[in-house]
């Protein structure tokens, strides 16, 4: 049996869509090889990180997901900012600022599953907010007494004020379906206290 070498497009790459319709070989990146490994995210449906090689020598990153996530919603909000950025372009004040909206590419493949470009220099925002927002003022150390809970650090901020006042209002991110208007007004208002 024989088979053929199909070039298929790297759907995550960005190329010049053609008015005509004719595309030349080699006018867009399509599928040199995939890497050797894959990378699973934290989230609900586990979605993948898969890095592929294109024919024009760039490293493409994808983000498969599938679940209950709907694509297509995140496709049309993708074009939706396509068309802010066209009049951010074309409005003289916003030019002149060079306000721009950095967006990717989404691409569903059914109602349930996808693929995203994915966004160099970027981390999950959970990642941020566990992994950097809340270790400046606390780490993991073992507090041997009351003093080590009250001795501050260079931004003047001890451990006890970090656990009673900082630490619930970050954990709005974990569990934000409940309640986050009063939640927020409330650690809003202990934090200038």
């Amino acid at each position: 049996m024989v088979v053929m070498a199909l070039q298929v497009l790297v759907v995550t790459s960005t190329f010049l869509i053609e008015h005509s319709c004719q595309y030349h070989e080699g006018s867009f990146a399509h599928f040199k090889c995939l890497a050797d490994s894959v990378t699973v995210m934290n989230g609900i449906n586990a979605p993948k990180v898969v890095e592929c090689l294109g024919s024009d020598g760039n490293k493409y990153r994808q983000l498969a997901k599938s679940g209950n996530d709907d694509l297509r919603q995140d496709a049309v909000m993708e074009q939706f900012f396509g068309l802010v950025i066209t009049f951010l372009q074309n409005h003289m004040d916003t030019w002149k600022w060079r306000l721009r909206i950095r967006t990717y590419k989404v691409v569903p493949f059914t109602p349930s599953a996808g693929v995203l470009e994915w966004v160099n220099g970027t981390v999950p925002l959970g990642e941020y907010l566990i992994g950097s927002v809340m270790t400046p003022y606390y780490s993991e150390e073992t507090v041997k007494s009351k003093s080590d809970l009250e001795m501050e650090n260079e931004d003047g901020i001890s451990i006890i004020y970090y656990l009673q006042k900082i630490y619930p209002c970050l954990r709005l991110s974990v569990r934000f379906a409940m309640g986050l208007p009063w939640e927020a007004t409330h650690c809003a208002e202990q934090l200038d206290a």
